[in-house]
């Protein structure tokens, strides 16, 4: 898992750094240690077409944008090779075993989102650092006016406290909706302000962000152990902190006080 954590950030700084050639080294390593890197990939994935054609209003078939997308393609298409042989040599692409621990039922995920979450965001004094993040976007940052900072403090509550821990036993397909709705709109009001107000930061945050998300959702429905989380943890912990950092440049003093 320590090799994990070190390919995937190694492969993050590289593609943020624009260097696709190193980019390309570390995912393919990422990957030849861990099949569940691909989630990077599909991040970044996602987050060119987040950029390109949501927050940039391109057209969706550019040649810029297919050749982003393309050179992601190059790491899966060296580790598949190392599949196939596996496959010829043992009989199965994906050790069988993992394959029979992973679950799809709303029971077990909503069971394994709330342990991770519950280690990632609040074990260990962590949740800190979550407190100190809403505190900033609510009372310190002026881009949002005073509904939007009230929206993202009730909309988290209401989806991590209230949803998540008391009313998740409820019709689960509504549900599972209207938390995505809550998110995607908390998520439109901080991330996507973020990168508006700052491109250079922001795209480095959104991009982050969108890791963390798809890696820890991932690991809720795979079989469960925290160390699997040490790939995200550095991810996390850089965007709560980058975040209120930019936040409070005006105000150090109480960034510090918090750590």
């Amino acid at each position: 898992e320590v090799m994990m954590a070190l390919w995937t950030v190694l492969a993050m700084h590289a593609y943020l750094k624009k260097k696709k050639i190193i980019f390309v080294v570390f995912a393919t390593l990422m990957l030849l240690t861990k099949e569940s890197g691909i989630v990077l990939l599909i991040a970044i994935g996602c987050w060119i077409l987040f950029e390109d054609i949501y927050l940039n209003k391109r057209k969706f078939y550019n040649k810029e944008l297919i050749l982003r997308c393309l050179y992601l393609a190059i790491p899966i298409t060296i580790v598949s090779v190392f599949f196939i042989i596996q496959y010829f040599q043992q009989g199965w692409f994906f050790y069988p075993e993992h394959l029979k621990m992973v679950t799809l039922t709303w029971p077990d995920f909503h069971g394994k989102f709330i342990a991770s979450y519950g280690f990632l965001f609040e074990g260990q004094g962590r949740y800190m650092l979550v407190i100190m993040f809403f505190v900033a976007i609510t009372v310190f940052w002026k881009a949002l006016n005073w509904h939007e900072r009230m929206f993202v403090a009730v909309g988290y509550l209401v989806v991590i406290r209230i949803y998540l821990d008391y009313w998740w036993h409820l019709n689960a397909k509504l549900m599972i909706v209207l938390m995505l709705i809550v998110l995607a709109k908390i998520f439109e009001r901080t991330f996507v302000k973020m990168y508006y107000d700052t491109k250079e930061k922001g795209r480095v945050i959104l991009l982050m962000a969108f890791f963390s998300f798809l890696y820890f959702c991932f690991t809720a429905f795979n079989y469960i152990s925290f160390r699997y989380l040490i790939a995200v943890f550095p991810f996390v912990i850089l965007t709560l902190l980058f975040f209120t950092w930019h936040i409070l440049e005006n105000r150090r003093w109480i960034f510090y006080v918090f750590i």
